[in-house]
């Protein structure tokens, strides 16, 4: 059956199978669709972007703010920040700043496959329930006593 097949139809194929996972007819590699969610390092990241980035400079290195993990790269899927591919420089979008100010929720968690969301969950979650579960205080942070 996967004999004949082209790229297009393989891709296709998983897509629709990726999220309880397949094979790839391809290469025979596992694909699966992961479930991601904000933690608190997320949200103390995008905080750190948010005040070391200025109208003059938009866009800061990831490397001169506080990250605990290199899977930041979520908050973008999320609709939080925006990144410059390959040259590490990030950005906090309108929504990731209303994240910020606790004036907006995300949802609970996305499923992504190939850098694209397929699906995302109903319920939603706020920054201060995110930095929460992290062991981050939100009002200590927001008045700079926090880490």
């Amino acid at each position: 059956m996967f004999e004949n097949m082209s790229v297009d139809e393989a891709s296709s194929l998983l897509a629709k199978q990726a999220e309880k996972g397949e094979h790839c007819p391809c290469c025979g590699q596992f694909v699966k669709a992961y479930r991601r969610r904000i933690r608190g390092n997320h949200a103390r990241f995008l905080i750190d972007v948010a005040r070391k980035t200025t109208d003059d400079e938009p866009w800061i290195h990831y490397r001169k703010c506080v990250f605990g993990g290199r899977d930041y790269n979520y908050l973008r899927h999320f609709g939080l920040a925006e990144m410059q591919e390959r040259r590490g420089l990030w950005r906090v979008t309108d929504l990731g700043k209303d994240f910020i100010l606790d004036r907006a929720t995300v949802p609970e968690w996305i499923a992504v496959y190939n850098n694209k969301v397929l699906d995302k969950s109903k319920g939603s979650v706020s920054i201060r329930d995110c930095l929460q579960k992290g062991g981050f205080d939100y009002d200590a942070l927001m008045d700079g006593r926090g880490s």
